[in-house]
């Protein structure tokens, strides 16, 4: 579960064609989207194959999306692929249940 304010990671690899693990010429850079819109949070980037990503999180409300958006260019082609989604879900704060004792007569 993510939260405002949490820091929030993950890993992930860049690929060549061929489906071996391959270092980008440029990049990899990511950006924090929330519901869509990118979100000027910085995201940092370290390691090598795999790589990973921490970003901490802003304000959020119950519902929202958070998605990491990874591009970078390997042999020369830009790619691109949202590597990790998470939804916020609602705090529940109480819960009451309330059990009911009936009883029947019968005459």
């Amino acid at each position: 579960m993510i939260k405002s304010g949490q820091d929030w990671a993950g890993i992930f690899a860049t690929y060549d064609s061929d489906g071996s693990l391959k270092a980008p010429s440029s990049g990899p850079t990511g950006t924090l989207y929330i519901d869509g819109t990118s979100n000027a949070a910085t995201v940092t980037i370290t390691g090598s194959n795999p790589y990973k990503f921490s970003v901490t999180l802003p304000t959020l409300t119950a519902g929202q999306r958070v998605d990491m958006y990874i591009t970078a260019t390997l042999s020369s082609i830009a790619t691109a692929a949202v590597s990790y989604t998470h939804l916020k879900l609602p705090t529940i704060t109480t819960v009451l249940i309330s059990w009911f004792a009936v009883s029947f007569t019968t005459q």
